[in-house]
């Protein structure tokens, strides 16, 4: 006859209330297993004394496995686990314990200290002693006060802008004779000179080196002048070897470009908006000595003038 301890099979989950001592009991919900001592139900097996091999679980207090006990399956010769933060666990590969720098690179490559680059300081642009620390575009805009885009010579790069002035310089050392007119519309030269044929600009040569054509039409030049837009008052000059364009001209001032000391009752602060502000007053007038508010409909007039007795 088979020996049966006492059980639970196919009900609630749980203990019983008591047992006596040595006396064991089972409950197939969850395959617990308990003891009696004479006083307590003690746990002998359930998935609070145990790791299980399937499900969730969570296990609470210090576990200690021998290392060589201990086996992660995954990942590659070298790596190290890393945690998202939520306690899931990956493999990465181990970074370097740390990265000796010098400047201008600071940090140690670790996730609390990453590498970074120090630019230059203003003051260290200003010194132009400094060999180490790399210039930002913000330092180099300090320097060169604005966009490479605004420069006002044909080339947008610094060296080659450069370069055409300096050869509008050279150009101007030597003697300057003033020959005629360019028109920008049609590419046609007026002679000014008995040294000059009317007609299309003759290419640049040793022989017409230093002369000066006043462009008086504007447009924009063709070959062998310089192809950029040209405005009257502009120059031709012959290097010997190229025409350069030498921009002379005075365009128009804008009256709201042209900025105004303040002015006592007004709010404007350029030209164009103290007239516009003028404008649309009207004269204070008395109404006893004179009439009107000084606008075309209405204009000034003098309606009286009382001296006054003695």
């Amino acid at each position: 006859m088979a020996l049966q301890i006492r059980r639970r099979i196919g009900g609630a989950a749980g203990a019983p209330s008591t047992l006596e001592a040595g006396q064991l009991a089972y409950n197939d919900d969850g395959d617990e297993l308990w003891i009696g001592d004479g006083t307590n139900v003690n746990t002998l097996i359930s998935a609070d004394r145990q790791g299980e091999i399937e499900g969730a679980q969570t296990i609470n207090g210090a576990k200690t496995i021998d290392i060589a006990n201990l086996h992660i399956e995954g990942g590659a010769d070298g790596d190290v686990l890393s945690t998202d933060g939520t306690g899931v666990l990956d493999w990465v590969a181990q970074p370097p314990a740390s990265v000796e720098v010098d400047d201008p690179i600071d940090g140690n490559g670790l996730t609390a200290t990453p590498l970074s680059v120090t630019p230059a300081t203003t003051a260290q642009v200003t010194a132009g002693t400094d060999n180490v620390f790399p210039i930002t575009s913000l330092r180099l805009r300090e320097k060169l006060g604005a966009e490479v885009s605004t420069l006002t010579t044909t080339a947008q790069t610094i060296v080659p802008a450069i370069n055409e002035i300096d050869a509008v310089v050279r150009a101007l050392e030597g003697p300057v004779r003033l020959v005629g007119t360019y028109d920008a519309t049609t590419h046609q030269v007026t002679p000014g000179s008995p040294f000059v044929t009317a007609g299309p600009l003759p290419a640049a040569a040793t022989a017409n080196a230093g002369w000066v054509f006043v462009v008086d039409t504007a447009g924009t030049g063709v070959a062998p002048a310089p192809t950029v837009a040209m405005s009257p008052g502009d120059w031709l000059l012959s290097s010997g070897t190229a025409w350069l364009h030498i921009d002379l001209h005075a365009p128009a001032t804008v009256a709201s470009n042209v900025s105004i000391t303040s002015i006592a009752g007004l709010t404007a602060t350029d030209v164009q908006a103290a007239l516009a502000e003028l404008h649309g007053r009207t004269v204070q007038v008395d109404g006893v000595t004179i009439a009107g508010d000084g606008t075309t409909g209405d204009p000034l007039e003098v309606i009286g003038y009382d001296d006054g007795t003695y």
